[in-house]
């Protein structure tokens, strides 16, 4: 399961939510469970874009609907997950701690700064959610090689 998928679990039900697959049609689709809740998320579009932090930054954003299980189709809510990548050096490489760690080539990580956003439904079907969001998930996701 993605980490966006994991963001908006979490956001929804809990940070110890659960995600199960459920796919229908052309919908991916997980069950989320957790602090007495059982909702659907439905991925409804995604984008990646370079970031404007520049060079070695990557942006991805994803939008989920909730649903409520026992009335598929009916949005309840919209989730809205930013996740900002970046590589970043570490931190004995930064600061060359000693000369045989500055002859080395320099040692990276890859860290994701994540904010998942509970909006409200939109008015309409498919229509915007609008910015005023109810709850905020933040998480910082570390990568190594």
């Amino acid at each position: 399961i993605c980490a966006g998928v994991v963001a908006a679990a979490a956001v929804l039900c809990g940070p110890d939510a659960t995600a199960i697959p459920r796919p229908r049609a052309d919908d991916p689709t997980w069950e989320v469970t957790g602090l007495g809740n059982a909702r659907l998320l439905v991925a409804a579009g995604a984008v990646g874009k370079p970031d404007v932090d520049g060079e070695g930054s990557f942006r991805v954003s994803e939008l989920f609907d909730v649903e409520d299980k026992a009335s598929p189709g009916k949005v309840l809510a919209v989730i809205r997950v930013t996740t900002t990548y970046r590589r970043a050096v570490t931190s004995a490489a930064a600061v060359g701690q000693n000369k045989s760690a500055q002859q080395k080539q320099a040692n990276y990580i890859f860290e994701g700064l994540q904010r998942a956003t509970l909006l409200p439904a939109p008015k309409t079907p498919g229509g915007d959610p609008g910015q005023k969001g109810v709850a905020t998930y933040t998480s910082l996701l570390l990568y190594r090689h």
